[in-house]
């Protein structure tokens, strides 16, 4: 009996445990009714591109995945939505380019790749 809860409390505290679990995952509710403001990446200055970001599950996702392009030096706006699975950026490309930003949302954890527009 002693083995099953000490393999229980391991379980519950391990990483994959502790992450997002979803739309029932309690601790993001507020996030989960948040949408992307797409309008903001549109009516910024640069180029744009749009990637197919697999993995998020929740607001908090898509908020890491904000952070860290807007933390991209030369990032103009992002805007990230974890439902359709999609991180819209504008950004200057004397700055950075598309590499870099595919690099910091695969710094999130996420994988990425551009999307057909």
């Amino acid at each position: 009996m002693t083995r099953i809860l000490v393999l229980a409390a391991a379980l519950l505290a391990s990483p994959a445990a502790l992450a997002c679990g979803g739309a029932d995952c309690g601790g993001c509710a507020k996030a989960h009714t948040e949408t992307a403001n797409v309008d903001d990446v549109d009516a910024a200055q640069g180029t744009k591109l749009t990637f197919a970001v697999t993995g998020m599950k929740c607001g908090k996702c898509s908020a890491k995945v904000t952070a860290a392009l807007k933390g991209v030096d030369g990032v103009n706006a992002a805007s990230v939505d974890h439902d359709a699975g999609v991180a819209k950026v504008a950004f200057d490309p004397k700055k950075t380019n598309e590499a870099a930003l595919l690099k910091a949302i695969e710094g999130t954890g996420f994988a990425a790749q551009k999307a057909n527009s």
